[in-house]
């Protein structure tokens, strides 16, 4: 039998960086509101409280 080859090492697959570098800014600038997060329209919409019952009075 013809004897195989040694087998190259594997070499590990590069791997992506754990934490890229983020696009926005984590900290908003002094004097800005932070942005108010877009409605998704795949969430659950929010559960509205109940209406007040009618009251007899008019």
């Amino acid at each position: 039998m013809i004897a195989a080859p040694p087998t190259p090492p594997a070499t590990p697959p590069v791997a992506p960086p754990v934490n890229p570098p983020p696009t926005e800014p984590l900290v908003p600038p002094v004097g800005d509101p932070p942005p108010a997060p877009a409605p998704s329209p795949y969430s659950d919409p929010p559960i509205a409280p109940p209406p007040p019952p009618p009251q007899g009075l008019h």
